[in-house]
This record gives C-alpha cells, structure tokens and sequence, in this order.
C-alpha cells in the first residue's frame, strides 16, 4: 500500500474530516493498494495529551565536575569535602568525580 496524498486541516479535502474531528485532526493521507485495487482514507487524531514530566538534568557517569565555593560559605565547603572533593587552588574550584 503506497500513500499518495498528505493533506492537513484546511486544505481541499479534509474538509468532511476537519468538521467531525475539529481541532484534533492532524492529517489526512490517501493510500492506493494496487493488488486490491481500493483506495483508502486514514486520518490521525489526538486522542489524549498529558503533560511531559522533565528529565533530571545530571551528567554521565565518572564526569569531572569543578565546583566554585566562595570563602565565606564555610558549611558548603565543608560539606563538599565530606563528599570528596578536592580543592584545587590554581583555579580556585572544587574538583569532584560524579
């Protein structure tokens, strides 16, 4: 079966299908199946949407991550040594593999 024609809401042709699926019509192909000599009209709907849940943003594993921890932030630091990190004074990050 070979898809001839794809049209979209609006266009000439979608016309009876734009009016019985509204805002939920994507599009409306034409398909030819030569052997059976019949054409066929398939159209794709929306039929339910939900909302993405986003992705934790984290990097790949055993990743060098550099850290900047300012002076006065003396509980940070602390805490980011307890994890591992390494400090780095000549570019004056914390360094830690993830």
């Amino acid at each position: 079966m070979k898809s001839v024609k794809t049209l979209y809401p609006g266009q000439s042709g979608t016309r009876k299908w734009d009016a019985q699926y509204g805002d939920s019509l994507l599009y409306v192909r034409y398909r030819h199946d030569k052997k059976a000599g019949m054409r066929y009209t398939t159209v794709e709907v929306i039929v339910d949407g939900s909302v993405l849940k986003k992705k934790k943003l984290q990097p790949p594993g055993n990743e060098l991550v550099m850290i900047r921890v300012y002076q006065h932030e003396r509980y940070v630091q602390k805490m980011i040594k307890y994890v591992g990190a390494c400090w780095k004074p000549q570019c004056g990050l914390w360094q830690k593999r993830i």
